[in-house]
């Protein structure tokens, strides 16, 4: 009787620990940073007669636009008009002044279209760049509530040369932040970031930060970042845990919620790591595996023929495959999403003669390397170990050269 009772309260001992190890871990997070260091899309700016042209053509496409109603008193007639994306929706704004005096924005960040009360933000210079970091309240509606939230974004004055043409006004718009906060798992205090763009968090190609090597920093800038996780990828990895991600709209808070079944650890991709061992078989259905390319430099081309800059850059490639690899170069190339005769078609006309397969939309190797931009280059060593990552091929082609091109 003892034994049986013994062994049920060991049950019930277990049953609680692994009710606590089930228990979500939310941690908050303070106000946002400004995070510039990404590219900055490319806002340009519009006559008055221009911009009434644009709205008309904006009437017709499913998008969330703010036009103007009400522009200031104090406008002067030269002055440009425009719009950027906050919040999920395309607001409008005014631009006054120049070069000499200056620049004034109104940005209709209450989005009512009514820009005569919204206040006049004064450009900065910096060297010898016009530059304005928008540090605001905005509100927006959560079911039946109205709440506020903070948002910070740059932008930075810049004229464009067209050919042929006067030079363009236009606004660069960094529209990065993050909201840093911390974690208590396991009884450890954890350091995490929620990278965001213009005022929300929660879009599939935004990213959660997580202080892996407790160093108290976030690396948001090492390609292929340990610490960096896109929230496509739905879940992350601490200790034996793994853990669904979600995170809240505006940056608030994330929440992670533990898994039944640990999931397995994705691959390492920063330079030194080990490169993931993968199987493929290539257009005439031989296989390989990566490890077979021991002792040789290797490149491991993500491409599409539908991608510009890859089209560009394969006869580049092709030169410098022909003239190094003799010297132990090797390419293998993976395309994605195209039909096999297009691709047939596309590197017999080029004379891509490296090794070629291909994969559908969400294909194991583009996932296994955490591919979400095309070109992506990885350069492998002759151990098997990460060299560098790029979506530039003349980057990858520096250490190809210095390795074994000289």
């Amino acid at each position: 009787m003892k034994l049986i009772v013994a062994l049920s309260l060991f049950g019930v001992l277990i049953s609680g620990v692994q009710g606590l190890q089930l228990k979500e871990i939310v941690g908050t997070t303070g106000e946002p940073v400004l995070y510039d260091k990404t590219n900055a899309p490319v806002f340009r700016s519009y006559s008055d007669a221009e911009y009434q042209q644009y709205i008309a053509s904006k009437q017709s496409e499913k998008v969330a636009f703010v036009p103007i109603k009400h522009k200031p008193d104090n406008l002067s007639p030269d002055a440009r008009f425009g719009f950027m994306n906050i919040n999920r929706v395309d607001v409008s704004w005014a631009l006054q002044g120049d070069d000499v005096a200056g620049y004034t924005l109104y940005l209709d960040l209450n989005e009512n279209g009514d820009l005569a009360d919204d206040r006049p933000w004064k450009f900065e210079k910096n060297g010898d760049k016009y530059e304005l970091v928008v540090n605001a309240m905005m509100s927006a509606t959560e079911g039946d509530t109205k709440i506020s939230f903070p948002i910070i974004f740059k932008v930075q004055i810049a004229h464009i040369k067209m050919q042929g043409q006067k030079d363009m006004l236009t606004m660069l718009h960094f529209g990065g932040s993050i909201r840093r906060g911390v974690l208590r798992v396991d009884g450890k205090e954890i350091a995490f970031g929620l990278l965001g763009t213009n005022g929300t968090y929660d879009r599939q190609g935004d990213c959660v930060l997580i202080d892996k090597n407790g160093d108290g920093k976030l690396d948001a800038e090492t390609p292929k970042s340990s610490e960096l996780y896109k929230l496509a990828e739905k879940y992350i990895n601490i200790g034996q845990t793994s853990y669904q991600i979600n995170v809240d709209r505006f940056g608030r808070s994330l929440t992670l919620t533990p898994l039944a079944e640990k999931r397995p650890d994705r691959a390492k991709l920063t330079p030194g790591d080990e490169a993931p061992d993968f199987s493929f078989t290539d257009l005439d259905g031989k296989p390989h595996k990566l490890s077979d390319y021991r002792g040789k430099l290797v490149l491991i081309d993500f491409w599409g023929s539908w991608c510009f800059p890859c089209v560009v850059e394969a006869p580049k490639m092709v030169e410098t495959y022909n003239k190094l690899h003799d010297k132990g170069f090797e390419i293998i190339g993976i395309d994605r999403s195209d039909k096999e005769e297009t691709v047939r078609k596309f590197i017999a006309d080029k004379n891509m003669t490296w090794v070629q397969t291909r994969e559908e939309d969400d294909g194991p190797l583009n996932a296994l390397f955490r591919v979400d931009s095309w070109p992506s280059h990885f350069l492998i060593d002759r151990d098997g170990k990460v060299i560098r990552f790029s979506n530039n091929w003349a980057k990858i082609v520096e250490e190809v050269d210095a390795r074994i091109g000289k």
